[in-house]
């Protein structure tokens, strides 16, 4: 079955499956899992990535995979930013914390 066969059947695109693809080659099944928060990057990482691409070391899903990005729109970002000059900026998520409180009611309800 071809990418694109398999893609079709699952409702993504014959590029998604390459792209699953690849990162299964590189990092085994734990590329494939699912994933509870963002990633923390540095901006001296970012700057890596984006000048490995800017130097033609790969292409956006080959140095994705290098330096184990979970997609090539990441960096993509990360270069248009760059090109713009804005800066790159660490990025440290935390993870939200919600608080639920409850509904005043009335015996009618």
């Amino acid at each position: 079955m071809s990418y694109a066969q398999i893609a079709k059947s699952i409702g993504v695109s014959g590029r998604t499956v390459n792209q699953w693809m690849d990162s299964f080659k590189l990092k085994g099944p734990d590329a494939l899992k699912v994933h509870k928060h963002n990633q923390s990057y540095t901006k001296e990482f970012k700057l890596k990535c984006v000048k490995a691409h800017l130097n033609g070391q790969g292409s956006y899903e080959q140095l994705a995979n290098k330096y184990g990005l979970r997609g090539s729109t990441q960096l993509k970002n990360w270069v248009s930013k760059y090109n713009s000059h804005r800066r790159l900026k660490n990025y440290y998520p935390t993870p939200e914390v919600y608080k639920m409180t409850r509904k005043k009611t009335n015996q009618q309800e």
